[in-house]
């Protein structure tokens, strides 16, 4: 199995029940002398070590995972997941990747069913499932956007249709309601440090300026934008397009 392919993609759930037979585990060490022995059986070379106060009904548990490559690593630690989500309710918290090993935390989480992904899993191990649906559900469109993009070597812009209407017009748009769906969060809400985060992901996606840098030191906050525009009407009109962001927060730089 070509276990690179898998990154940041979910695991079909009649794979974990392939290789994961609850019926096999009554507890926590039970889990982790079975997951030893797929190792062994399918020749992977994948050692597993489980922690936790509770075999039994744990509120906790890390789960680490040792030798053999991160790729691997990362499919079997999802197959974990996967099962842990299922049999014990318990969510990802943390994973932490090191050089031969990767460690996973997790915690009970009750609030989603049985037969829905828990968010912890959907954000560490199955980020690219958004992205592979929509390239499958409109494949003619973003492989000709993609050979676009690499042909001009990225020097595109993006902006929403309204956006891009104001500015042809001579005016500057304010786009804060457009972060705010991208977030789904008020920009009255977020803290300055998070607005800031938030502001640098979304404008950099844009190609509307080259490089943003930001520090999120208390007091210190600073946000610096790097662009190759040069005539001075852009630049002030960019000055209060962002502006608008900031203002909207409390904040003014």
């Amino acid at each position: 199995m070509a276990v690179r392919c898998t990154k940041g993609r979910i695991t079909d759930e009649e794979l974990v029940n392939e290789l994961i037979n609850p019926f096999e585990i009554q507890d926590m060490k039970q889990l982790e002398d079975y997951l030893n022995r797929v190792s062994r059986s399918y020749q992977w070379v994948i050692q597993t070590s489980i922690k936790c106060e509770d075999i039994n009904n744990p509120e906790s548990a890390l789960v680490l995972i040792s030798n053999s490559t991160v790729h691997s690593r990362d499919f079997f630690a999802q197959l974990v997941a996967h099962f842990l989500s299922k049999w014990k309710h318990l969510d990802v918290e943390h994973v932490f990747r090191r050089s031969n090993s990767t460690q996973i935390s997790f915690k009970r989480n009750t609030s989603i069913s049985s037969s829905e992904i828990m968010p912890g899993i959907r954000k560490h191990f199955g980020y690219l499932d958004v992205l592979c649906k929509e390239l499958d559900d409109n494949t003619e469109f973003w492989t000709q956007l993609m050979y676009t993009y690499n042909a001009e070597r990225f020097n595109l812009v993006t902006l929403h249709r309204s956006q891009f209407e104001v500015f042809a017009t001579g005016e500057v748009p304010n786009p804060t309601k457009i972060l705010e769906r991208l977030c789904k969060q008020s920009i009255c809400d977020m803290t300055l440090p998070d607005l800031l985060v938030n502001f640098r992901k979304m404008y950099l996606a844009t190609q509307l300026v080259k490089n943003i840098e930001i520090s999120l030191e208390t007091g210190n906050e600073s946000v610096t934008i790097f662009h190759d525009f040069k005539d001075e009407r852009v630049i002030r009109n960019l000055v209060k397009y962002f502006s608008n962001i900031f203002r909207e927060n409390g904040s003014t730089f």
